[in-house]
């Protein structure tokens, strides 16, 4: 079957990953006539790019403004890091009791390419295998409403991933911890599920603390 995308959804796979990675900054206008020029298509495509950002949670648009890269309050991480607590509690907990034995290989397989990343100092590649192991385990959970709302929120989750000060923390610390969530899944034991998640996922904490604390 052939797979064909639209213009606004090009852009958007172009965008997408420059607002991960800081490259387009929070808070920065993105006007259509200049992205318009940039990827030689019409001003109506960005129009309907952007709004597909916006419904991703990566930019927002303003009236009579424009649209802008999303700049995340301590509230908005707090309320992210909440969600993401309690989806991925249940969905890992779920998921213990119906992952298949080749479902563990595919997950020590994303572990293998993590920990290639961090030897090579790829960080975008880090982020991106993060996040599939994570949405992997969701979606062994079963459950097709959990997996529609972390679907929703896993844009703003891999750009939270995306600051430098949490990939300082990472460094050290995230094929470790991802290594302990596969063998708390694999335990069974939901209550180490419960700490291993709670363990891997406090970085959203970790920063809408350190907003607050600068009054940002």
């Amino acid at each position: 079957m052939i797979i064909t995308h639209s213009l606004a959804e090009l852009i958007v796979k172009e965008l997408r990953p420059r607002i991960w990675e800081g490259k387009i900054p929070a808070g920065r206008r993105l006007t259509e006539t200049d992205l318009a020029q940039e990827f030689e298509v019409s001003r109506s495509s960005v129009r309907e790019a952007l709004h597909l950002l916006e419904h991703e949670g990566l930019v927002e648009i303003i009236p009579r403004r424009g649209a802008f890269v999303r700049q995340y309050t301590a509230q908005d991480l707090e309320d992210l890091y909440a969600a993401r607590l309690l989806l991925e509690t249940y969905a890992f907990q779920e998921a213990c009791c119906r992952i298949t034995e080749e479902g563990y290989e595919d997950l020590m397989h994303i572990l293998a390419s993590m920990e290639q990343a961090v030897a090579s100092d790829d960080w975008r590649s880090l982020g991106d295998w993060d996040l599939t192991l994570h949405f992997s385990v969701v979606q062994w959970s079963g459950n097709a409403v959990i997996v529609r709302l972390y679907d929703s929120i896993r844009s703003p989750i891999r750009a939270l991933m995306g600051i430098p000060r949490l990939e300082e923390r990472r460094r050290d610390s995230v094929v470790t911890e991802h290594r302990e969530l596969i063998h708390a899944l694999r335990s069974g034991d939901k209550e180490r599920i419960r700490q291993a998640v709670t363990v891997n996922i406090r970085d959203g904490k970790i920063l809408a603390q350190h907003l607050r604390e600068t009054g940002q």
